[in-house]
């Protein structure tokens, strides 16, 4: 463990924490679950300058509920909670597939969909859903708010757009329309315990004939420096009568247009890219299957 020494604070207001953090600054960082923050920690890789730990456990910032934006979730919400919610699973379940993804039980019990993002791993298992489902971010400052597509989320490996007095609040997941489905996929060597080699979300609609895909979104995860939305294997299939053909190419386009770590030592390049073709089929498929039975 680091034998630095930290001012702890527990904020009890969402007013109190952004006075600390505006306060603070780069000196300062948000402490949620701690699941990468205190291992960081114990590792000495915590930046010098940081000298407080703002701790989210009495912010009030955990909550789901569904508006007329769609469904909202507190940005201190546990994967326990977001991968076991009646509304998240009715709403989008590759959001609570992708949540019951990480780590292991224990984990998931303190770990935060906020902190998951925070973090902004290229493998965090709920950003290809996410992406796919084009969440908005609100971010909250002494300035006010803001709110950001989590196309412009990430600026690269473990880096948010996050400002310095700003902390991640909520995140809202805008209502699908009828014939919609949603399906997550994630592939690792262990069931438990791994981050993803590749990650795939498909959000699909159909229109009423159920045999024409009206839209489709693919977010992809740990096959590029960030998630990403796979934008030109969607333009393949959207608009189109569905047929194993162009599904083929649609898979065949998204393999292509990621962009895998040539040097990755965890997994090769060309077998992430292979992942992505066979992945992204199946849970367009996936999708399609829950979109026609109405779900």
């Amino acid at each position: 463990m680091s034998n630095r020494d930290f001012e702890y604070m527990m904020p009890t207001s969402q007013a109190q924490m952004l006075d600390v953090i505006g306060q603070f600054g780069r000196r300062a960082r948000v402490l949620a679950g701690g699941t990468d923050l205190v291992p960081s920690m114990h590792k000495g890789k915590l930046d010098a300058n940081v000298v407080a730990l703002v701790s989210l456990r009495q912010s009030s910032l955990n909550y789901i509920r569904k508006d007329t934006e769609g469904l909202v979730i507190g940005s201190a919400t546990t994967h326990t909670d977001v991968a076991t919610s009646a509304l998240v699973r009715a709403e989008a379940a590759a959001l609570a597939t992708g949540s019951g993804a990480v780590g292991s039980l224990q984990i998931r019990n303190v770990a935060t969909i906020g902190g998951n993002l925070c973090t902004a791993g290229p493998s965090a298992d709920t950003s290809a859903p996410l992406t796919a489902l084009d969440a908005r971010l609100i971010a909250a400052s002494k300035r006010g708010t803001r709110v950001i597509p989590i196309t412009q989320w990430y600026l690269g490996p473990s880096r948010n757009c996050l400002e310095p007095d700003e902390a991640l609040i909520e995140i809202v997941v805008p209502t699908l329309p009828p014939f919609t489905g949603t399906h997550y996929r994630k592939f690792s060597p262990r069931s438990y315990m791994d981050l993803a080699w590749v990650g795939v979300a498909v959000v699909v609609t159909l229109d009423k004939s159920l045999k024409l895909c009206e839209d489709v979104r693919i977010g992809l995860s740990a096959v590029s420096p960030s998630p990403m939305r796979a934008v030109k294997a969607e333009a393949v299939v959207r608009g189109r009568e569905i047929t194993d053909g162009l599904l083929d190419k649609m898979a065949e386009t998204a393999s292509e247009e990621c962009n895998p770590n040539p040097r990755s030592r965890r997994v090769p390049a060309w077998y992430r890219r292979d992942m992505v073709r066979v992945l992204t089929k199946r849970g367009f498929n996936e999708a399609r299957r829950l979109a026609a039975a109405g779900r």
